[in-house]
């Protein structure tokens, strides 16, 4: 589950938790993206989450590739290093 809070004009709060299911993500990212489209900034929080998966990976990078600044507001360590398996930096 992804709860989307709006901060400001610039930037908003993105809050990964819970599971997102494969079969989900594609709805999700639209969602996520129709909310984004006109910041620059994107915070997110992981805290909640004890199990991530590959379409909150997806996400962040789709999000990493429309050139947001993304910022993580916690402990993100075991996630960066899933995504640097990948081959990708954040």
């Amino acid at each position: 589950m992804i709860e989307i809070k709006e901060k400001n004009e610039k930037g908003c709060y993105l809050i990964l938790s819970g599971d997102c299911k494969i079969y989900e993500i594609e709805e999700t990212i639209n969602k996520v993206r129709e909310v984004v489209k006109n910041k620059t900034k994107v915070k997110i929080s992981i805290s909640r989450n004890s199990d991530l998966d590959t379409s909150y990976l997806q996400l962040i990078l789709s999000l990493k590739n429309s050139q947001l600044e993304l910022e993580f507001v916690d402990d993100f360590t075991i996630f960066k290093e899933l995504i640097e398996l990948y081959g990708c930096k954040v």
